[in-house]
């Protein structure tokens, strides 16, 4: 899978969104994925890993990134996840959370209305 995601006609690196995320204290692992886009292209989505003993809502991980990259980075889909499936080099497989697609744990910016903030 490549490294970048096209969103309405801007690439995103996920490497980029990923490092702005695990700067949060309470998230251990984070994979930034595309998700299909009823607009054509892709939408961006996060599956985060927590720290033990941590709590995190999707609105506090949106409300992270808010201001440290551009607003179309910024994930539509968070899903938190217990666990990562890695490949046998240890590196997140992506390919697997994508294909899972939206599950009924993953959370929509949309759906509930959230708008970011200016």
């Amino acid at each position: 899978m490549k490294g970048s995601i096209r969103r309405r006609g801007e690439n995103v690196s996920s490497w980029e969104v990923e490092q702005v995320l695990l700067k949060h204290q309470a998230i251990a692992a984070c994979a930034i994925y595309p998700l299909p886009s009823e607009l054509g292209e892709d939408e961006v989505a996060a599956a985060v890993q927590l720290e033990p003993g941590q709590a995190l809502d999707p609105v506090e991980i949106i409300s992270h990134c808010e201001g440290k990259m551009a607003y179309f980075a910024i994930p539509r889909f968070v899903r938190i996840v217990t666990e990562m499936q890695l490949t046998e080099n240890g590196k997140i497989r992506k390919v697997a959370l994508r294909e899972a697609g939206k599950t009924p744990d993953t959370w929509d910016r949309d759906a509930v209305g959230y708008k970011l903030r200016p």
